[in-house]
């Protein structure tokens, strides 16, 4: 159970504290601890439960876009700063052709920017995403085929480039293929 407090997943909390407590209630029963058994009986209920309720429950993601003049936008970029400039060190991703925020159950979560290439293709400015959803869903879902947004607007290849490892660890997740000239591509 104490594991289950370094988890940053909801998910993967909810996982290793139900075993936790089915764990601890087989325990408890070993040795006739029945309130404690009970106890951690409920809570395995519990963590089982919203699991369950998780798996039925489907989030929300849209692409909104941005307004690069717009307070929010400013407030957003200067309160992610140092983090943005690690993903695009000159921070001109508000030039782009199309700066987008990335929504996740009617929260803002990120930024995507990119300019048009050819023949289908968007080359990637940035794609961030805050701390809160880093959970390689906002990627998984919006890089994939599955995703009507790009499909309406004829996009089929996306390519970017990056030096920051933390982010080649991100697009590795997210089934990009690293090319020999330092891009990413990634093709749905």
């Amino acid at each position: 159970c104490v594991a289950s407090f370094a988890m940053t997943s909801v998910k993967k909390l909810r996982i290793i504290n139900g075993i936790g407590a089915v764990i601890s209630t087989i325990y408890a029963l070993l040795i006739w601890a029945l309130p404690i058994a009970l106890m951690n009986f409920i809570i395995a209920v519990l963590d089982f439960y919203q699991l369950y309720k998780m798996h039925k429950f489907h989030e929300a993601f849209d692409l909104m876009p941005a307004s690069v003049d717009g307070a929010y936008f400013k407030w957003f970029v200067e309160r992610y700063k140092e983090e943005l400039k690690t993903f695009d060190e000159s921070m001109t991703f508000d030039k782009a052709e199309h700066v987008l925020y990335y929504v996740r159950d009617n929260e803002v979560a990120g930024i995507l920017a990119y300019d048009d290439g050819e023949n289908g293709q968007a080359n990637v400015r940035i794609d961030y995403v805050i701390p809160k959803y880093r959970d390689f869903q906002l990627g998984n879902y919006f890089f994939n085929a599955r995703n009507p947004f790009f499909k309406e607007a004829g996009i089929h290849k996306f390519v970017t480039k990056t030096t920051n490892p933390i982010h080649e660890i991100y697009l590795k997740r997210i089934n990009f293929k690293h090319l020999q000239n330092g891009e990413w591509i990634k093709e749905i």
